[in-house]
């Protein structure tokens, strides 16, 4: 879906959350890199988004989901394709701030 569909409302939540808080937590557990949290003050926030290896790119970020019967569903899914490539971007951009900062301490 593009933009030019967002309503006046849609595209105040889409500006908030590219304006959003970020924070990682890291865990190496696997092929689990880190876990990661989107607050928007005093609004929302997300929690349990996975940050794992991948063998496609460079990292493989999932948002949360529940499992339904067989298969799993989104708990969090953003109608535009654009937002969502462009939280995933931010999310890995946190991770790798975050992990080169982790191990530049050793």
């Amino acid at each position: 879906m593009s933009n030019s569909y967002l309503t006046e409302q849609g595209e105040v939540v889409r500006a908030a959350l590219l304006d959003s808080i970020v924070e990682i937590s890291l865990r190496e557990s696997g092929s689990l890199k880190a876990l990661a949290q989107i607050t928007i003050p005093g609004v929302l926030e997300i929690n349990g988004i996975r940050i794992s290896d991948s063998e496609h790119d460079d990292l493989w970020v999932q948002f949360p989901s529940f499992k339904t019967g067989f298969k799993y569903s989104n708990a969090v899914y953003f109608l535009d394709e654009d937002l969502t490539k462009e939280m995933k971007q931010k999310i890995k951009e946190k991770y790798f701030q975050i992990y080169e900062g982790h191990t530049a301490e050793f």
